[in-house]
């Protein structure tokens, strides 16, 4: 579908500082055009608007109570909850229902977090089966046992498919995630990256198992809708790109009524007495 028929809500202000939905406004360009510019944007800072700094681009909207109607309001394809790093009690409790709805009906979730403290909640939510690992900066490779699937998730946006290669950052991984759910892991060439010797060098290569197998990224699909984690501490541009194309390569043109229906009627149930 065109880039421009996507329509995604950002969930902002879980996050330990307000860094990171910047970085998603700002950064990550390729030839001069910036990640989810072509997609209908609408920004929800649901947390109290005083952690934001007077530097900070202001959202569009306030409240939980807000983002609830917009989560139901089936305007959108897809949803980002930016940086998901604390308060994940506290995101389940008012929106992991409505979420959960959404993608039930057919909407793309997009996790990209600087912690990785949200796996919990994403198994009892969404019912993966993935683990939180190790925290360390490696060149992170597309999953070669997944690759058909990959190229399918993240290769029909603007320049996406020149984005499916190898990348460094520092990240928290998972592990326990299944072969067809692998987005970018270890390969056999990776070695961890860092600025202190003793902790420079050291193999980590892929090993047979999912549960000695390193990914920093992962997908899971939920009813008719679809869910990824994106494990990248610090929001490099190239992260940002891998979101917008996953957002806008999964995106399906029927998802919109999909989820109008879908939300609308359980929003609707919820509040029966």
């Amino acid at each position: 579908m065109p880039e421009d028929d996507v329509s995604i809500l950002f969930i902002e202000g879980y996050g330990h500082a307000s860094f990171m939905q910047e970085h998603f406004l700002k950064s990550g360009r390729i030839q001069g055009i910036i990640p989810f510019d072509s997609c209908q944007r609408f920004r929800v800072w649901v947390t109290d608007p005083e952690s934001l700094s007077p530097e900070d681009t202001y959202p569009d909207a306030f409240g939980v109570e807000r983002c609830i109607q917009e989560i139901s309001s089936g305007k959108y394809h897809a949803i980002v909850v930016v940086d998901l790093a604390h308060r994940v009690d506290e995101f389940q409790g008012a929106l992991g229902e409505h979420v959960q709805d959404f993608c039930q009906n057919g909407g793309v979730v997009a996790f990209p977090s600087s912690e990785s403290s949200l796996v919990c909640m994403l198994q009892y939510l969404f019912g993966v089966t993935w683990n939180r690992s190790e925290y360390f900066q490696t060149t992170w490779s597309p999953c070669s046992e997944n690759l058909q699937l990959v190229n399918y998730s993240f290769g029909k946006g603007n320049f996406s498919r020149r984005l499916i290669q190898d990348y460094s950052t520092k990240g928290n991984t998972l592990r326990g995630v299944p072969p067809h759910e692998r987005c970018f892991g270890v390969s056999s060439t990776s070695t961890t990256q860092s600025l202190v010797p003793t902790m420079n060098g050291r193999s980590v290569p892929p090993e047979v198992s999912a549960e000695d197998y390193d990914v920093v990224m992962a997908m899971h699909e939920y009813g008719k809708g679809i869910i990824a984690y994106f494990g990248d501490v610090n929001a490099e541009d190239k992260t940002i790109q891998l979101v917008a194309a996953f957002v806008q390569s999964r995106a399906h043109p029927n998802c919109q009524s999909i989820a109008l229906r879908g939300c609308q009627m359980m929003s609707s149930i919820r509040s029966e007495p």
